[in-house]
């Protein structure tokens, strides 16, 4: 372990009440003022008129007839149709349940062209820019969506900012002469090419350290279609000799930010913890993730750096970047593949996060398995980046289940 100083009617029921209206009286056959007098007899009372159709329902059925009027006598009025009997109303529909929290869309159309702009190198879709200095070992400066970068600069760290790769275990290189950065993947000049579809490609010079002599190539492509970045790290054996190395991404982001990531096995090797102290006090373990959260690191007195070492799975890792600018927090997930535990560099995890004892940043790590690598032998490592901004509702907070499933619908 390194010891420097860096880390989603009722029914309604219509009153049916419609008024019937009466059969109508059938007509008199007696005089009115003088009933007991012989009068002729008296005119069959008309049938009563038909009882009033129902109000339709379910459609109601017909009014029933009145009886008609009985002979000589007055006619009795026709009783009233039946009124037909009130549709039922459906039951109303349940409410869906909520949908959970997606993932943004990427607003990305086309490439921005030229790549090569001076001096760097920049992949730029949407709101998205991503750019690769190719002076210090071919560093990533700058990932922004819409002007915010989640990247540091040197202003916060001359040597150790933005983010580069390292080789594993670094106790081979930093055991040399107390050499805290390889020059020759870290601080020379790479050179640097444009493919025909818009990638380029940055080959760095030989280094030599432990008996060993090898080179770095970083290539780099924008996923417009995933709104990501492709990037693809490769060692390559430039000596005689077989040796074991690993690749390393290393990620500096600013401070009190929240890394998390899926939980290994339960099986899986205990973490590694530099400087327990400091480092336990933002740990929580939640929803199968592991939870960092930088805002609880207290560096202590005297001040004391902090790393967090473990296998991992699911080949991810997120870390929302607490913003400034009013627009929301950042969202920043690296994908790769997930390697079997305890196979990370001697004295590695697959994930690691660093925590400066100045809490002037923090790194983001992750690791490829270490390998075997034959004379001449060059062996690629993959890895794709995301940037997204989160809903105002998706707090950055530990334990958060609207994290985990944005990422899941991200990565989908």
């Amino acid at each position: 372990m390194r010891m420097r100083a860096e880390f989603l009617g009722s029914w309604a029921r219509r009153a049916a009440a419609a008024l019937l209206i009466a059969g109508a009286a059938g007509c008199s056959g007696g005089s009115a003022e003088n009933p007991d007098a012989q009068g002729a007899a008296g005119t069959t009372g008309s049938a009563g008129s038909a009882g009033t159709t129902g109000a339709a329902g379910t459609t109601g059925a017909a009014g029933t007839t009145g009886a008609a009027g009985t002979t000589g006598a007055a006619g009795t009025t026709g009783a009233a149709g039946a009124a037909g009997a009130a549709g039922t109303t459906g039951t109303a529909g349940t409410t869906g349940a909520a949908g959970t929290t997606g993932a943004a869309g990427t607003g990305a159309s086309t490439l921005v062209l030229p790549v090569m702009r001076n001096g760097v190198y920049t992949l730029e879709f949407g709101d998205t820019k991503f750019t690769v200095d190719p002076a210090p070992g071919a560093r990533v400066v700058e990932y922004s969506l819409d002007g915010t970068n989640i990247l540091t600069n040197a202003t916060v760290n001359a040597k150790y900012w933005g983010s580069t790769f390292w080789t594993a275990p670094e106790s081979e290189w930093m055991a040399l002469g107390n050499m805290y950065l390889v020059p020759g993947f870290d601080t020379m000049p790479f050179t640097t090419t444009v493919a025909a579809d818009n990638s380029f490609t940055a080959v760095g010079p030989n280094a030599m350290f432990n008996n060993k002599t090898l080179s770095i190539t970083k290539k780099f492509g924008a996923n417009v279609a995933r709104g990501a970045i492709d990037i693809t790290y490769s060692i390559t054996n430039q000596g005689t000799n077989t040796f074991t190395i690993g690749h390393w991404e290393v990620t500096r982001v600013y401070p009190d930010g929240l890394t998390f990531f899926p939980a290994p096995p339960a099986a899986s090797m205990a973490p590694k913890i530099a400087n327990p102290s400091v480092v336990n006090p933002c740990v929580t373990k939640a929803l199968g993730m592991i939870w960092l959260d930088h805002s609880k690191y207290v560096p202590g007195t005297p001040a004391l750096y902090g790393k967090y070492s473990t296998d991992a799975s699911g080949g991810w890792v997120a870390h929302v970047v607490k913003d400034t600018s009013g627009k929301g927090d950042l969202l920043l997930v690296k994908t790769f593949a997930d390697i079997p535990d305890n196979t990370a560099g001697t004295g590695h995890g697959e994930v690691e996060v660093y925590y400066r004892e100045d809490r002037s940043y923090q790194e983001v790590e992750d690791h490829h398995e270490q390998a075997s690598f034959a004379a001449g032998q060059k062996i690629d490592w993959p890895v794709r980046w995301y940037l997204r901004r989160l809903p105002a509702s998706v707090t950055r907070t530990a334990g958060n289940q609207q994290l985990v499933d944005y990422v899941t619908n991200l990565l989908k």
